[in-house]
């Protein structure tokens, strides 16, 4: 029910935060993906109330992103942190803190995990947003076909 989300992350979440705005921007209005390269790095200067804003970061933890969920916490919005332990510095800043294990043995960051929490993120609001969520996937839709975006 946030007037806008404010998503951000860094390196490699960066790519989650990228998709789950992409998705999310299916079923409502107002998301901005935020990284500390990106023009909308500014928007952190525009939080209010009404607005959320969620941050992801796993170890290693980058400072941008814990810095980006202070300042929102600070504003007064609710923040959510998705990250992987309690003892992350991202912690003390969340509303909501969203726990996920991605620990594994790789020189990769393991980020199927987190895919999956934004995941059920995506059907989550999906779901508590209806009729309107339906409505603006079926204008994107609309605008899918119109351009012919996708093999039949």
């Amino acid at each position: 029910q946030a007037k806008r989300v404010f998503l951000f992350g860094s390196r490699s979440t960066y790519a989650l935060i990228h998709f789950f705005a992409l998705e999310l921007r299916w079923i409502r209005d107002n998301v901005i993906a935020i990284n500390t390269q990106a023009p909308e790095f500014d928007a952190l200067s525009c939080l209010q109330e009404g607005d959320v804003f969620l941050a992801i970061s796993m170890p290693r933890y980058l400072k941008t992103t814990t810095q980006a969920l202070a300042l929102a916490y600070q504003s007064g919005v609710p923040t959510i942190a998705i990250t992987d332990r309690m003892s992350s510095p991202l912690i003390p800043y969340a509303t909501v803190p969203l726990l996920v294990d991605n620990e594994i043995f790789s020189y990769s960051d393991n980020i199927v995990p987190v895919t999956s929490a934004v995941t059920a993120l995506l059907n989550a609001v999906g779901a508590a947003t209806q009729p309107k969520s339906n409505e603006i996937l079926a204008r994107n839709e609309q605008v899918w076909a119109y351009f012919d975006l996708y093999l039949q």
